[in-house]
């Protein structure tokens, strides 16, 4: 999937996470809610028309809520106990 969009997460944005979030955690959530104005959720990665170092999953940018683009996706995750 990567380089076909940039993927809209769940997470609020906040510019230090990984510095200031506090200890490793699998699956980290993000803080609770936004630190920054306006409001803005996670992206990943990146489009086709992005530079290939951009296309990276672990690539980390936000966009506020209230913003559409083309190029700005998500997936639908169902989490299940079976193997």
């Amino acid at each position: 999937m990567s380089g076909n969009l940039r993927e809209l997460c769940h997470d609020w944005y906040m510019e230090n996470w990984y510095t200031d979030g506090g200890p490793y955690q699998v699956n980290p959530t993000g803080p609770p809610r936004s630190t920054s104005i306006p409001p803005a959720k996670v992206l990943r990665g990146g489009g086709p028309a992005d530079y290939y170092h951009i296309t990276r999953s672990a690539r980390r940018a936000n966009q506020a809520n209230d913003i559409q683009q083309s190029v700005v996706g998500f997936r639908v995750v169902r989490e299940s106990d079976q193997l």
